[in-house]
């Protein structure tokens, strides 16, 4: 059902092409969480080192769903069960406008083992760590977006 609703969001996005305003680009993100701790990412996104969720932009005619599934994969080497959306922010980065969905996932393989090597992406994955949401997500510099959605979990 979910994902009905974010797919008419998204085209609706679309008709800002039509007025000439830059289309928003469609990204997911994953809140994966194995043993009560949630996988962060270290990222350099414009000149900063900030901490992430796995993830990535959705690709045409992808669902919200296979994306996330295929952009774990891809940057973590992870295969995961797909949960829901817990939230959305955007962001803006060499001039696109990105907005993000946040949905949680866990793990399908114990213990996980985390490769960021095999990353097809031009992005360096400089970092990561399995951290709880009291100990390990608000000391961490991170898009202010994000911040406000993990801290509302």
């Amino acid at each position: 059902m979910w994902e009905s609703q974010w797919i008419h969001y998204m085209f609706n996005c679309s008709l800002y092409v039509l007025v000439g305003v830059p289309t928003p680009q469609p990204a997911v993100k994953a809140l994966i969480e194995y043993d009560g701790q949630y996988l962060l990412l270290k990222h350099v996104v414009s000149d900063q080192h900030l901490w992430t969720l796995p993830g990535g932009k959705v690709e045409f005619d992808e669902s919200p769903t296979e994306a996330v599934r295929r952009e774990v994969d891809e940057e973590v080497s992870l295969t995961v069960d797909v949960g829901s959306p817990v939230g959305i922010y955007d962001f803006q980065f060499d001039n696109v406008h990105i907005v993000a969905t946040v949905i949680t996932c866990s793990v399908l393989s114990e213990p996980p083992c985390v490769d960021t090597t095999a990353n097809p992406a031009d992005e360096t994955i400089f970092n990561h760590e399995w951290v709880t949401k009291k100990s390990g997500v608000s000391d961490r510099p991170m898009n202010d977006g994000l911040a406000q959605v993990l801290a509302s979990l």
